[in-house]
């Protein structure tokens, strides 16, 4: 966790986490209690079979982005 990723979480006025293992790692790094967990808005768990149309042209991408060499 960077410099300034701490020095936001420390000087947020409540901290919320998607994932309890995220709120444990700030918990761990900072010392922060992580307010309340809020879930990612969508399930993993897909019961149906998923139609894909590939002339829509369309990406669903879920993670971080950025650039590593």
């Amino acid at each position: 966790m960077s410099f300034l990723e701490k020095t936001a979480i420390t000087l947020a006025d409540e901290v919320y986490s998607p994932t309890k293992s995220l709120a444990t790692l700030i918990r761990r790094e900072t010392g922060r209690k992580v307010n309340n967990i809020i879930p990612y808005p969508f399930s993993s768990r897909i019961k149906k079979p998923v139609l894909v149309n590939p002339k829509l042209g369309t990406i669903l991408y879920v993670g971080k982005l950025q650039y590593k060499k």
